[in-house]
């Protein structure tokens, strides 16, 4: 079962995430702010990350960008949720790790789908590594 670390300092939109994220068929794990966070995904080292961009102290970019520098055994899928709009937030995002962006509010069907198209992403890279795909 793969394991989606939330990074989220609003307990209602994480309950809402944590929804979505059973239903996709994952455990999940919840951290309130971005140092938090960081240290979740030092000890789990989880498939996908949930990253809200707005939070308190470190940002959601440079929580991505201190993953993306950080010496993990697999690489996590990120995908940050923003209220900003538009096409430089998105991009900024992108340009710091992330491999997805969602704005707020979202869809919880959406964001459900979304997974579970990371965590087939995430398969065939691991069977790939395992030499079972050619």
């Amino acid at each position: 079962m793969a394991a989606v670390l939330i990074v989220e300092v609003n307990a209602d939109l994480a309950d809402t995430l944590q929804a979505c994220v059973h239903a996709a068929g994952c455990t999940s794990y919840w951290a309130q702010t971005g140092e938090q966070g960081l240290e979740l995904c030092q000890q789990l080292e989880p498939d996908i990350i949930v990253l809200d961009w707005n939070l308190p102290g470190m940002d959601g970019i440079e929580v991505c960008t201190h993953v993306r520098q950080m010496e993990l055994r697999r690489y996590p899928y990120i995908l940050v949720l923003s209220a900003q709009w538009g096409e430089d937030y998105e991009a900024g995002a992108l340009n710091a790790g992330a491999d997805m962006y969602m704005t707020k509010p979202f869809a919880p069907n959406l964001l459900i789908v979304r997974l579970q198209g990371l965590i087939r992403r995430g398969q065939l890279h691991l069977r790939r590594e395992q030499g079972q795909l050619h």
